[in-house]
């Protein structure tokens, strides 16, 4: 799809389609654990599709076209959660929709990660919903943050070393 060159004249730009085609799962994956709600989070893969189009001119080459991509789709996702944009949940009385019992168990155990890493350090927030929810490695992290490797590994183990103190016994959050 692409070719990696530091040189932006030599580099091939994606076709628009191909590009949705190929990251629009993972970038409503991302946009969702962040946001927390379906149709927030198609709107921000919408938006996110927008500047990433527009702009794809600036990308450099120098890293992962899906880590650009999904970096911004946090970017984002983070201005839209702490933006206006947020709707109102519905209560889940007015759901009425009967579950396993584990699934409420799993809802539960979900709903404390959430809170736990909504509570962490925006860097480490972001440097963890990049990393283990966005599935990047590590290198595209760096890139996508615009920071050493090495800045991204310490990042990501005083996150982990935060939830580990603030997660129960036994819950872990899931990709």
């Amino acid at each position: 799809m692409t070719a990696r060159s530091k040189d932006p004249a030599s580099r091939v730009v994606p076709d628009a389609e191909l590009l949705v085609r190929r990251h629009a799962q993972g970038a409503y994956q991302l946009a969702y654990r962040i946001l927390q709600n379906h149709q927030d989070a198609m709107d921000c893969v919408q938006d996110a599709f927008v500047r990433a189009l527009g702009s794809i001119s600036r990308w450099r080459g120098d890293g992962s076209l899906r880590g650009w991509v999904l970096r911004i789709v946090a970017n984002e996702a983070f201005r839209q959660r702490t933006g206006a944009r947020r709707r109102v949940p519905i209560p889940s009385a007015a759901r009425r929709v009967e579950e396993p019992p584990d699934a409420a168990s799993r809802r539960e155990a979900g709903r404390i990660v959430r809170e736990a890493v909504a509570a962490l350090a925006p860097a480490q927030r972001e440097t963890l919903v990049l990393r283990h929810f966005g599935h990047l490695s590590l290198a595209e992290v760096a890139a996508a943050r615009g920071c050493a490797l090495g800045t991204v590994k310490a990042t990501l183990s005083q996150a982990y070393k935060i939830l580990a103190r603030k997660l129960p016994q036994g819950v872990r959050p899931e990709a």
